[in-house]
């Protein structure tokens, strides 16, 4: 099984080698649980990108500010997907630490 990932607004708007280390945290967290590591897919990047500028021009945080979820990864041809947003973290390190909290 293939994983895909993409962290929503950290990882679009960063560099390529900030993006490479945010795949790693989350890659290194998930192998400790047994899971598989993820993988960047340039679909869900961009579909994340979309969803970033729309949260960033409406100042909200939210997954239906550009359609629902489920109407904007349709036609990604997943099987299953989820999305998770965040918001006040100084650092993608703050950001997952509040991500695992959940």
């Amino acid at each position: 099984m293939r994983v895909f990932l993409v962290a929503l607004a950290t990882l679009v708007m960063s560099s390529a080698a900030q993006a490479d280390d945010i795949v790693s945290m989350i890659s290194q967290y998930r192998r400790a649980h047994g899971l598989p590591a993820v993988h960047v897919d340039a679909t869900l990047t961009s579909l994340a990108k979309q969803q970033a500028n729309a949260m960033a021009s409406h100042n909200v945080l939210s997954h239906d500010i550009g359609g629902s979820f489920k109407s904007r990864i349709q036609h990604a041809n997943l099987g299953h997907a989820g999305e998770n947003v965040a918001m006040g973290q100084k650092s993608w390190a703050d950001a997952l630490r509040a991500w695992k909290a959940s």
